[in-house]
């Protein structure tokens, strides 16, 4: 192979390849013979089969889904049992509304959901909860009597901590959880 004539073959003896003699790719040609061009694709490949009766039974498959969901959304809507379960959710919300905020109304919580009026014992000492000094004059204040404090103790009080635990039962007052919050109690 030849270089084409904008590339004259550099001189051995003056170009930069001087001291080492003329360049290897005078006489270069490829290792590997030339490969005839690759056919361009000529369509899909045609496999035997029965494409139709695949098509016919996804089309199937997709009506008795429709039916069955049509079907439950019918049976859901136009029900007597689910109208009237409706309306009574509706009349138990609305009534357990006051309309400020959404927020239940006074007493709701004890006499609609829990079971009447809540259980009172008296007040436990809070002995030895924890290393914080503010969190155990909240605490002492809470014993004493003082509803503010319990329930700033449990707002201070780190999740899972012995002061938090105290000032869940208002310091030994009601069981857990039985009160929204301890100035319910007053």
């Amino acid at each position: 192979m030849t270089l084409p004539p904008s590339y004259p073959p550099p001189d051995a003896a003056t170009g930069p390849y001087a001291p080492y003699g003329a360049p290897a790719w005078s006489g270069w040609s490829p290792g590997w013979e030339a490969q005839p061009p690759v056919q361009p694709f000529a369509g899909p490949v045609q496999r035997p089969g029965n494409r139709g009766l695949l098509i016919a039974l996804v089309g199937a498959g997709g009506a008795l889904v429709g039916a069955v969901v049509a079907g439950l959304v019918a049976a859901v809507l136009f029900t007597a049992a689910a109208q009237d379960i409706g309306t009574g959710m509706g009349e138990e919300f609305s009534s357990s509304l006051d309309g400020t905020f959404g927020f239940p109304s006074e007493g709701v919580w004890s006499s609609q959901y829990g079971s009447g009026p809540v259980e009172e014992f008296p007040a436990t000492p809070p002995g030895t909860l924890g290393p914080d000094p503010v969190l155990d004059a909240y605490a002492t204040s809470c014993f004493s009597g003082e509803m503010q404090a319990c329930d700033d103790l449990l707002y201070e009080s780190p999740p899972m901590s012995d002061y938090e635990e105290y000032a869940v039962t208002c310091g030994g007052r009601v069981k857990q959880f039985a009160v929204m919050a301890c100035t319910d109690l007053d």
